[in-house]
């Protein structure tokens, strides 16, 4: 960031994020080159080296920007950048649209390279393992960084929904049942039963599966990991790049409550309306709260709601979640009554 103090740096490892900012593209790309020929420089004068290869540059822009103005083309050092539309950046893929349809069709593909692996592996494991694998192979690529690609509706998500409900199949559905049904020709069936209806083709459901191993849905891994990072984030108030997108209520009872801002998918407005439902219904009047009192509460109310219903029904949408919140009393009075022997973060 000594290179140049007009840009905005990202470092992790060997890594390195500028993000510059103008009014127009002419003047944005222009700029850009000025940084870049500080940062040659100052890796020159420090003895370091940029990987021309494995660099690149993005484009973020509103719609009503026109394309048509001549731009000077990005380089460093005399070598051309190649503009791309995607990029990968701490696993997670990134498009110039910000609405991560790319990252979540690439986790498809990814979750379903995942299901074939456990499909071929989970005959050899013990069955009491098969839990561990689900966590340990699957369920770690659906999580990561749900906070920021997951606060979309339920139609987005469907994909994934899918492929989790593929993978709870063949983990813990019955196998036995689904190989009978092709042991036989048609010849050596029964009369009558020669052509197959629509039962035939019926999956197994798989909620009684998520209620039994007590799983999350791909919806409520949202909701929890929400919660969870949010009041991480409000509690020991890092990173402070995060905890300055929330603005406290000023009403008495309700310091704990954030100020949501304009509607949207953005993380700032899904988290923060997902935890004035959870302090609201909670009752948590101040950050003297334990994590994992929290994270145990929430845990236990998001499998009840996901219970709810029949068998054959889901209640999957953000909304259906929240409205159906509600710890029960006894739970409520010991997360009060941990709340207040516990003492307040400095």
């Amino acid at each position: 960031s000594n290179a140049h103090k007009t840009s905005s740096f990202v470092l992790f490892a060997d890594d390195t994020n500028i993000f510059v900012a103008a009014k127009t593209r002419a003047l944005a790309y222009r700029k850009a080159n000025e940084i870049l020929s500080c940062v040659q420089k100052y890796m020159f004068a420090n003895k370091l080296h940029i990987n021309i290869g494995k660099s690149c540059y993005i484009e973020f822009s509103g719609p009503k920007v026109s394309y048509e103005d001549m731009v000077d083309p990005i380089n460093i050092n005399g070598h051309t950048l190649e503009k791309v539309s995607t990029t990968k950046f701490l696993g997670v893929i990134i498009d110039e649209n910000l609405n991560w349809n790319t990252h979540r069709a690439k986790l498809t593909k990814k979750l379903a390279t995942c299901s074939g692996i456990l499909n071929r592996i989970k005959d050899n494991i013990p069955t009491s393992l098969h839990k561990d694998l689900y966590h340990t192979l699957f369920e770690s690529h659906l999580s990561y960084g749900i906070t920021v690609w997951g606060g979309v509706s339920a139609k987005k998500l469907e994909p994934l929904f899918k492929a989790q409900k593929m993978c709870i199949r063949i983990m813990f559905g019955d196998k036995e049942a689904y190989l009978n049904k092709f042991k036989t020709c048609a010849r050596a069936r029964e009369f009558g039963k020669q052509s197959l209806g629509a039962d035939f083709y019926v999956k197994e459901h798989t909620k009684p599966l998520f209620r039994k191993l007590e799983l999350m849905t791909i919806h409520n891994l949202y909701f929890y990991h929400c919660i969870n990072d949010v009041g991480k984030i409000l509690k020991y108030r890092t990173p402070i790049s995060l905890h300055s997108l929330f603005k406290f209520s000023n009403r008495n009872g309700k310091e704990t409550f954030v100020y949501l801002p304009t509607p949207s998918d953005s993380y700032a407005y899904r988290a923060g309306k997902i935890w004035n439902v959870v302090c609201n219904k909670l009752k948590l009047t101040s950050f003297t709260f334990k994590s994992n009192m929290l994270k145990s509460s929430v845990k236990r109310e998001i499998s009840r709601v996901q219970e709810e219903g029949d068998e054959t029904n889901w209640n999957i949408t953000l909304n259906c979640v929240m409205n159906n919140f509600n710890p029960p009393k006894i739970s409520l009075q010991l997360v009060v009554n941990r709340n207040n022997e516990s003492q307040p973060t400095p």
